[in-house]
């Protein structure tokens, strides 16, 4: 499988003639398979996370419905081929699992996020948290290219939409910044502003630490900002 870098050089292969394609592998013959065996390895690696995500769902006593929906081979291919078709930087996770409130509940999802031996609490009203961002219908799926905030610490919601905007993503809403912290320890580096919901109507949802380091799904104005705070996105879900 050719990574997305070679999809125009693909594309001028097939238009070349029998002969003009016979030189041009032998001219390039190390680069394709040097790209064949770095896609081999990118793939492995992917699967390693795919199926890493699945023993953390047992570990912590996911519904089996939930596990099963993910262990699906034909969807973990889905997902996986996908993902090795994405030029995705090193810093990023390539994908992330998504459950969302309504196979849970929002309390449900935040029992879910642990510090250490320490449950995740909700101190919002669930009836009063709204997306503002378009995500699948179907409550389980997966996004791709997830950055987890670090690069926009400090910034506040409103900054920070603006920006992901502008870079063509997607700001994670509430379901999705608790999946992020139920698999990552990203609450250990710094909290996650879920800028892709609302609560009431300008606050934003945040998951963090209270002071007893119990993480805590809490909001704060759309204008406020704190140096441990950033706000998460993706490139795209389904």
């Amino acid at each position: 499988m050719f990574d997305s870098k070679f999809k125009k050089i693909q594309k001028l292969f097939n238009e070349l003639s029998p002969e003009e394609k016979e030189k041009f592998l032998k001219e390039n013959s190390e680069v394709f398979e040097k790209n064949k065996a770095e896609n081999q390895e990118k793939r492995k690696k992917l699967e390693k996370l795919y199926d890493s995500y699945l023993k953390k769902m047992k570990e912590i006593n996911f519904l089996e419905t939930i596990i099963n929906f993910f262990a699906d081979k034909d969807y973990r291919e889905e997902v996986i081929s996908k993902a090795v078709e994405m030029d995705i930087p090193d810093n990023r996770i390539p994908f992330l699992f998504i459950t969302t409130k309504s196979y849970l509940g929002v309390n449900g999802l935040m029992s879910l996020v642990h510090n250490g031996d320490k449950k995740g609490v909700s101190y919002l009203s669930p009836n009063e948290i709204k997306d503002i961002v378009e995500v699948p219908e179907k409550g389980l799926y997966v996004i791709y290219d997830v950055e987890n905030g670090k690069e926009i610490l400090g910034k506040s919601p409103r900054e920070s939409e603006e920006l992901i905007k502008k870079e063509g993503r997607s700001c994670l809403t509430s379901d999705e910044g608790i999946n992020l912290c139920i698999f990552t320890k990203v609450l250990s580096d710094h909290y996650v502003d879920c800028t892709g919901s609302r609560y009431e109507v300008d606050r934003v949802p945040f998951v963090g630490l209270y002071d007893d380091e119990v993480p805590k799904l809490g909001w704060f104005d759309f204008d406020f900002s704190v140096g441990l705070w950033g706000s998460a996105s993706c490139r795209s879900r389904s």
